[in-house]
């Protein structure tokens, strides 16, 4: 999981400031604000209820957003350095985790790759794609992008997603207070929650393949393991040394002096 390699110390935080890049105008696409979901006091719970930042006697309710919100908060919470203790934070994660793959979308449309298409593969032009937003921009850029992403950049795709639930989770709740909680507002949501299906497929694609890479490896290294031993075996008596023979041997061999020297060592 990418708590295990990905890390945010809070002061972090402090460091942030979006509004430099708002009047640069270079993330014209990034729109993300927290609301009115108090997501420290919603989440910082084990039994599904929703809290709002402003003070209203209405009460949104909905088992399975606040589940799956419960999961994104908790995957974000575990990467804080003492936990999220202030709603802000979680803005500020966002914009942390996904406004560079927002400025590699422009970037990309720059150099003339028009990465994205659409129902009918046909490629979308600069802006037709912002109507999109930032967020569906963001989200589409990071599962693209993960069967090609190292471990680092994976982890802050994980928390930039999880952190994508809980705006998706605000937006509800803002087009409920208003009165217009309807067919449009959860089909965002659930949009989203699609994504993540996809996103997910493709995480156990890539590891799926990742696994049979590393059999397939292990299976050539053996191979290779045994070759060297034969060799030695064959030839150990014009060597004076277990390291002049590792020396000898790793010059017909693709793998290097100290591995085949660390073999001989182990086999002796």
């Amino acid at each position: 999981m990418y708590e295990d390699y990905v890390a945010i110390d809070p002061a972090t935080f402090n460091e942030v400031d979006w509004q430099e890049e708002f009047s640069k105008k270079t993330l014209s696409i990034f729109e993300y604000q927290m609301g009115e979901l108090n997501a420290i006091q919603t989440f910082k719970r084990n039994a599904p209820k929703f809290f709002l930042m402003s003070s209203t006697s209405r009460q949104f309710e909905s088992d399975e957003a606040w589940r799956l919100g419960k999961k994104a908060f908790d995957a974000i919470d575990k990467v804080i350095e003492g936990g999220l203790t202030d709603n802000g934070q979680i803005e500020k994660i966002c914009y942390l985790s996904i406004t560079p793959w927002l400025i590699k979308c422009r970037e990309e449309y720059a150099r003339g790759n028009k990465v994205f298409v659409d129902e009918n593969r046909n490629p979308l032009e600069l802006s037709e794609m912002e109507e999109m937003g930032g967020a569906a921009i963001a989200v589409n850029m990071m599962i693209g992008s993960w069967p090609y992403c190292d471990e680092a950049e994976r982890g802050w795709i994980e928390i930039g997603i999880n952190s994508f639930i809980l705006q998706a989770l605000d937006s509800l709740i803002i087009s409920w207070l208003m009165d217009g909680l309807g067919a449009d507002s959860f089909q965002w949501f659930y949009s989203l929650s699609s994504k993540l299906k996809e996103w997910e497929l493709i995480q156990n694609e890539s590891s799926k393949k990742a696994s049979k890479a590393a059999k397939a490896r292990h299976s050539e290294t053996e191979w290779i393991k045994t070759q060297v031993y034969e060799y030695y075996d064959q030839h150990k008596g014009d060597f004076k040394s277990l390291r002049e023979a590792a020396q000898e041997i790793a010059k017909r061999e693709p793998v290097k002096f100290r591995t085949i020297y660390d073999w001989l060592r182990r086999r002796s």
